[in-house]
């Protein structure tokens, strides 16, 4: 990684950038973002790196989480003065000898704090030119549905259980709508500065679904990569698509929604934590995709 300082705060110190991958089980988490009086992702982050280096960063991260998403591929960046760098390992910035065993102190120190709801798995200097959310190329997550007859207390905080017999081939057709760019109004939550009818549109690289084994127990995974997500986005295509499924509603009815982006007659969003980031890409020259499964 480089280790070069592309910035400099409001003093004209040069910062330092750094890049983290974890994941975490988001039931006790308020989302990811930061907020006052909650605990969050950043926030416990955040507190745990004062605690270490005696110094709060502000949090970017690839994917902004609801509260009780979970991840296993979020990817942060934080920016801290490089002074702090120098007078912990009484060393010039660009020592090597230096940077590694201060990385892996500070590695092993903040999996210390965050577990057992967070850890990480990647803690490095982030290449020159990275930011964890422009940088990213595409997100990629997985919503799991227990379609078995019992609900396992096992799985009640990863899966939503649905205990009615679903037509997985009409879900599929309705699946293959969404696939390429298209204008996902009906499917996003809007931030209030928004205009009503300004259309959002996404790019979705592929959307499956697939039948699969967890604890003994069918679960249907349905798995989607675009270039963005909007707010609520995914929580909203799989409550069209459990409604698809249930014969509520025909598969036609995901087409209507993707032309007109009007989100009346949409059914109640899938609940939270069925819902989990499990990739974020990169260019090549930015260390590529990342994910925890790419690490074992």
């Amino acid at each position: 990684m480089s280790t070069s300082n592309p910035k400099t705060d409001d003093s004209g110190e040069p910062l330092t950038r750094i890049l983290a991958c974890m994941a975490y089980d988001g039931t006790a988490y308020r989302g990811f973002a930061s907020q006052d009086n909650l605990r969050t992702v950043a926030g416990d982050f955040a507190d745990a790196f004062d605690k270490i280096a005696s110094f709060k960063p502000n949090i970017v991260c690839a994917g902004r989480t609801d509260a009780g998403v979970h991840a296993v591929g979020q990817v942060i960046h934080f920016d801290i003065p490089t002074a702090i760098i120098e007078r912990t390992t009484k060393l010039p910035f660009h020592s090597t000898t230096a940077i590694s065993p201060l990385l892996n102190k500070w590695f092993r120190s903040l999996n210390k704090l965050l577990s057992p709801e967070c850890m990480l798995y990647e803690l490095d200097f982030a290449p020159t030119g990275f930011h964890a959310r422009y940088s990213a190329i595409y997100r990629r997550y997985h919503y799991d549905i227990n379609i078995s007859t019992y609900l396992d207390p096992r799985l009640r905080k990863l899966c939503w259980h649905i205990d009615e017999a679903l037509d997985i081939a009409e879900m599929e057709t309705a699946l293959g709508f969404i696939v390429g760019e298209h204008n996902f109004a009906a499917f996003c939550r809007r931030p209030p500065a928004m205009e009503k009818d300004s259309p959002i549109f996404r790019r979705v690289d592929f959307a499956l679904c697939a039948v699969i084994e967890t604890y003994g127990y069918k679960v249907l995974r349905l798995e989607i990569q675009a270039n963005a997500f909007c707010h609520q986005m995914i929580r909203s295509l799989v409550g069209l698509l459990v409604a698809i499924g249930s014969r509520k509603l025909r598969s036609d009815f995901m087409k209507e929604k993707l032309l007109t982006g009007d989100r009346n007659g949409m059914p109640s969003l899938a609940p939270p934590h069925g819902l989990c980031l499990t990739e974020v890409g990169y260019p090549e020259e930015l260390g590529g995709p990342r994910s925890l499964s790419r690490m074992i």
